[in-house]
C-alpha cells in the first residue's frame, strides 16, 4: 500500500512517518509542534503524522530525498530534526539516514529489508543505535521505526 499525497509531487519519494507513537504523542500536546519545511509534505489523511520526500537524486547504491521535519514538543525539551532523508542499498537491506540537525554528520537512523531499484511497500524498518539515541533514551536499537515506503521512478 502506497500513501497519498497532500499535493503533486513527483513521483518518486520517501513516506516515513518516523515513528507513530513519538509523533502521535507530539501532536497532541498542547505545545506539540508536527511541522515539514523545504519539499517534504505531509500524507494526506495520514494520522498519526506521515511525511513524503520527495527524491532529488540517485546513484548506483543510494538514493537521496529532500526536506526537513520538525517534531517539538514540551517548549523546545523535545526537538527532534529529520533532514533530507537518504537511503543506501546493500547486503538486501536499506540503511535509512538523516541530519539529525543543522551542521550535523548523517546519522543512520533505520534499516529495513530492501533490494536496490525495486518499489519498498510499507515496509517495517529497525532504528540503529544511533537511531534510538536519535529519538531519545525511551528508545532501543532494533525498536521499530515506522514503516517506509518508495517507489523509483523507471529508468
Amino acid at each position: 500500500m502506497l500513501f497519498r499525497r497532500t499535493k503533486s509531487r513527483r513521483p518518486s519519494g520517501l513516506e516515513w512517518g518516523i515513528r507513530e507513537s513519538l509523533t502521535s504523542y507530539v501532536a497532541h500536546l498542547p505545545d506539540g509542534v508536527v511541522a515539514v519545511d523545504g519539499v517534504a509534505d505531509l500524507v494526506d489523511g495520514a494520522h498519526p503524522p506521515r511525511f513524503f520526500f520527495p527524491e532529488v537524486s540517485r546513484a548506483r547504491g543510494e538514493v537521496r530525498f529532500g526536506g526537513t521535519v520538525q517534531i517539538i514538543g514540551h517548549r523546545g525539551m523535545l526537538r527532534i530534526t529529520a533532514c533530507d532523508p537518504w537511503l543506501a542499498f546493500g547486503d538486501g537491506r536499506a540503511f535509512l539516514s538523516v541530519v539529525p540537525s543543522e551542521g550535523s554528520a548523517r546519522v543512520v537512523v533505520a534499516v529495513l529489508p530492501a533490494v536496490e531499484g525495486e518499489p519498498i511497500e510499507a515496509v517495517g524498518a529497525q532504528l540503529t543505535a544511533e537511531g534510538a539515541a536519535w529519538l531519545g533514551p525511551q528508545y532501543s536499537e532494533a525498536d521499530e521505526a515506522s514503516v517506509v515506503a518508495y517507489v523509483p521512478i523507471s529508468t
